[in-house]
């Protein structure tokens, strides 16, 4: 038999301190981008975590790949640009998906420092020699091929390796029968040479050092020299052993080079050295040619104000949907999930989405926990599941700096996962504002609540429910609505989607459920411009809906949203005790992350230790406890589901109504107002 220790361990609910509140989510170091050999010989380019987390493959289903090398990060590390084995130069996203070519014929490009240009080494037409050439960095290859040579007389050689400081001066190899040196362009367009017997330069992120390659004994050694071509160059390896590609970290405190003992690039080592302490490190699952991710913390707490959009799948594992080929998460597994710049959100500014989050066919009960990509794994949990079990959660997560978000996957087993996008935030004014309404009861199938009869949703049936212009909210001007939605009573497995009236039904969930199965899930979904939002039934039976508002979205709302680091309020396996049968406990917001003046808050709300079935009602402190609930579950459960409450007088309370006792643990990630 599985212990209680054992399953809490699985579903993350251990008991933490109350971590310090954030000003932003500290940055990791930068991803990995390089290239692998894969089996067979063949070559593709990856990305990985500098542990060998979060690796992926640009490797199609059937096990295509780009062959692809000399990967370079965007300045702002949203794209890798890089050669496949055409040749041709292709851009991508950090999780390989959102690929586009560039233009054929092209090698080794780095970005100008403002992003807007590639630099490439190019074919000289009708010679056997290479020019550097540019290209505007969105070009497509299928649209416009038009590259401009960089300097308007070509160079009596062949120029590769481009490097470009920040203040846009760019270094290059430059190739004759008799020698190989860096020159540079002076920042002006006009060769010259700078150091002599040198190759494969690359400039430090501030500008003042040059690192690149010089054969010592007949073997291919680092150095460094100072970026105006003065003093002398200082070596950085040795041996008999070939050390090429050198890339500076965009700390200035590391190099990743590759080391190959001779010349067969099936032999070929990424490292990663330290410059103040000659730490050497192999670089994980075999990637070499390996650049560095420029990043940046998630900043928290911006004022952030909401665009509706969707429902609309950004992520299904199982299609491949958001990914580069169908793949469930592994065990332990983290998976990159690209938001920004898909499904009509904004490629920057984008502080925050609203992702209804689905785990099925897990092998292994466990937890996920979606964070910003850039940023450490945090301890809080956003998804409990046992093996087999098919389960939603929404959550509002940080985006990080590169646009994405990151899903782990902390369970001994692996799992299918499904995100649907139904709204993000901007760090600007220009979305709607938060106005906090209710808890209060819009429908009930059950009772002809919002509904004409007492009669349960048919099979693949569909309610429509008004919500504008009831329980407080206003009668037009609402784009989106805080709906808690409950199945019961139903009588086979399926799901519900939950979308604006008017619209196409989406190939998106809302709820998911078994039969005989009561859950609930936190829905906030766009509102039709009749004030409607429509309830698919999509299953082979019937059943009853009841859907709870907590508040809405509008040009007049009166609260913007912040994001907070996922910070745990509350543990009641801690001191203090269980929730008893029919209790409840109260939880002072003073004293943490949540401002005096907020107006709501969003929390992770996790039931667990349950001995009876029952559901929790979460309600402001100071107002009685109303006919809503937020989560159900049977005895011996645990389920989460995130809850958006109004503030009322600091306080919220926790309302446990089962028979018996239950413990309950509640993350915030976010507030309105303040």
């Amino acid at each position: 038999m599985t212990s209680a220790a054992s399953l809490l361990a699985a579903f993350g609910l251990s008991v933490l301190a109350t971590p310090d509140a954030q000003a932003a989510l500290p940055g990791t170091p930068g991803l990995l981008a390089g290239s692998k050999v894969m089996p067979g010989g063949g070559v593709t380019t990856a990305t990985e975590k500098l542990d060998g987390s979060r690796l992926v493959i640009d490797q199609t289903a059937n096990g295509g790949t780009d062959q692809g090398g000399d990967p370079a990060w965007s300045p702002d590390g949203k794209h890798v640009v890089f050669t496949n084995g055409a040749p041709a130069v292709e851009v991508y996203a950090p999780n390989a998906t959102q690929n586009y070519a560039v233009n054929e014929g092209g090698f080794e490009s780095v970005y100008t420092p403002d992003g807007s240009t590639l630099i490439e080494a190019g074919w000289v037409p009708n010679s056997t020699d290479l020019q550097l050439m540019s290209v505007p960095a969105d070009t497509h290859a299928s649209l416009d091929q038009s590259l401009t040579p960089w300097f308007s007389t070509p160079t009596a050689g062949s120029d590769l390796f481009p490097t470009v400081s920040t203040s846009g001066t760019v270094y290059f190899e430059h190739d004759t029968a008799t020698d190989k040196a860096i020159w540079t362009d002076h920042g002006t367009h006009t060769a010259g040479l700078l150091i002599d017997n040198a190759q494969q330069p690359d400039i430090s992120p501030d500008g003042s050092t040059l690192v690149f390659v010089r054969s010592v004994g007949g073997f291919d050694q680092v150095f460094t020299q100072a970026a105006d071509g003065s003093g002398t160059a200082t070596q950085i390896t040795s041996g008999q052993t070939n050390h090429t590609d050198p890339k500076w970290a965009p700390s200035g405190l590391a190099l990743d080079y590759n080391a190959n003992p001779g010349t067969n690039y099936l032999n070929t080592t990424g490292h990663h050295l330290v410059l103040a302490t000659r730490t050497d490190t192999l670089i994980p699952n075999g990637l070499f040619d390996v650049t560095e991710q420029p990043t940046a913390p998630t900043p928290l707490g911006q004022a952030s104000t909401f665009h509706a959009t969707g429902p609309t799948r950004l992520l299904d594992t199982r299609a491949g949907t958001g990914m580069v080929a169908p793949s469930a998460v592994p065990a332990r597994g983290t998976l990159p999930l690209l938001v920004e710049g898909v499904a009509g959100v904004p490629t920057s500014g984008v502080s925050a989405v609203v992702l209804n989050i689905t785990v099925t066919s897990p092998k292994g009960a466990g937890f996920l926990a979606a964070y910003p990509e850039g940023s450490a794994a945090p301890s809080s949990s956003n998804l409990n599941w046992l093996a087999g079990e098919t389960i939603a959660n929404q959550v509002v997560v940080p985006v990080g700096a590169d646009g994405e978000v990151d899903l782990l996957n902390s369970s001994a087993g692996s799992t299918q996962v499904i995100a649907d996008i139904s709204g993000y935030y901007t760090s600007d004014t220009t979305g709607q504002q938060f106005t906090a309404a209710g808890p209060a009861r819009l429908l009930d199938t059950r009772a002809a609540e919002g509904v004409t009869t007492r009669t349960p949703v048919a099979a693949n049936g569909t309610v429509s429910l008004q919500v504008a212009g009831r329980d407080g909210l206003p009668a037009s001007g609402v784009t989106a609505v805080v709906l808690n939605v409950t199945a019961t009573d139903t009588k086979a497995t399926g799901f519900a989607s939950v979308y604006p009236e008017g619209s196409t039904p989406p190939n998106a969930s809302s709820l998911n459920w078994t039969a005989k199965d009561t859950i609930a899930n936190h829905v906030l979904v766009p509102v039709g411009a009749d004030g409607k939002v429509d309830l698919v039934n999509h299953s082979g039976g019937t059943v009853d809906f009841v859907a709870d508002v907590f508040g809405y979205f509008s040009a007049t709302g009166t609260s913007e949203y912040h994001t907070t680091a996922p910070t745990r309020l509350l543990d009641t396996r801690s001191p203090g005790g269980a929730i008893p049968a029919r209790g409840t406990r109260s939880l002072s917001l003073a004293d943490n992350i949540v401002p005096a003046g907020a107006k709501a808050v969003v929390l992770n709300v996790t039931v667990t230790d349950t001995r009876a079935t029952g559901f929790l009602t979460v309600y402001p402190d100071g107002t009685p406890l109303p006919t809503s609930s937020n989560l159900n579950w049977s005895a011996g459960e645990t389920i989460p589901n995130l809850v958006t409450l109004p503030v009322v007088n600091g306080k919220i309370d926790f309302h446990n109504a089962s028979d018996g006792s239950i413990d309950v643990v509640a993350d915030i990630f976010g507030y309105y107002g303040g």
